[in-house]
């Protein structure tokens, strides 16, 4: 929990907000609305609800910058990620 809450700290929120208006990846946006704070989930969620339509292209884009960044923090050794088998 503790990566997942780096990588939330590590994204810009705009990011998180069109990244989890994707509907078909609710039990991620579930995952990362778990792993803070009450507070920031409310902040999350709010975003979200307050976030204009985004067009299938923004949501990917959103989708792609928290994969590189969360490449770059394997990269630096400051998560540490293992695939499931």
């Amino acid at each position: 929990i503790r990566d997942l809450q780096k990588v939330l700290r590590n994204s810009f929120p705009s990011d998180l907000f069109v990244a989890m208006k994707d509907e078909t990846q609710r039990q991620i946006k579930e995952l990362f609305i778990q792993s803070v704070s009450k507070r920031q989930a409310e902040e999350i969620l709010e975003g979200i609800e307050l976030l204009n339509p985004c067009s299938p292209a923004q949501i990917e884009a959103a989708q792609r910058n928290i994969a590189k960044t969360t490449t770059t923090l394997i990269e630096q050794e400051q998560i540490h990620f293992t695939r499931p088998t």
